[in-house]
């Protein structure tokens, strides 16, 4: 466990303790959805909702340091995450436009298809390269969890 609390940690990747050229900014939401997920059933309507919901509900946005090829491979599953959604709408609804055509909008739905498993695969895995942390209730104090020991060794000289 490391704690920082100047609001600025060392450029050493948490994850792997090798050296940082940069921060990276990450998003932690505060609290879960609870039974708002049950919204998922209710088709198109209830996944709007579902999305107003989860921008509506609180987080902290904290600037982490990772490794070139950490941060690379972070940045990709996030665009993944998002371009896989909207690419599964996008060829979704072009699919369902053209079902008399059949092989254009068996094409398209297969296009959807590859964009939905692109955003579940980096819904997945995305939290599990990601440092795990808590935060406390005003957002203010930020523990890393599991990290490598390099990284908890930086966070305490700078500290000291």
């Amino acid at each position: 466990m490391a704690v920082a609390t100047d609001g600025l940690l060392p450029l050493v990747s948490p994850l792997s303790g090798e050296d940082a050229e940069r921060y990276w900014s990450l998003r932690y939401r505060l609290e879960g959805l609870g039974f708002a997920w049950i919204l998922l059933v209710l088709g198109p309507i209830g996944w709007a909702v579902l999305i107003v919901i989860m921008r509506l509900k609180g987080g902290v946005t904290i600037q982490v340091p990772f490794s070139p090829a950490e941060g690379r491979r972070i940045d990709w599953l996030t665009d993944a995450r998002t371009r896989g959604a909207w690419g599964a709408v996008g060829f979704g609804a072009v699919a369902l436009a053209a079902r008399s055509a059949g092989p254009v909008a068996a094409l398209f739905g297969g296009a959807a298809l590859l964009c939905v498993i692109a955003a579940i695969y980096s819904l997945i895995v995305l939290p599990w390269i990601r440092p795990s942390i808590n935060v406390d209730l005003l957002g203010r104090k930020v523990q890393f969890l599991g990290v490598c020991e390099g990284f908890a060794e930086a966070v305490r000289s700078r500290a000291s």
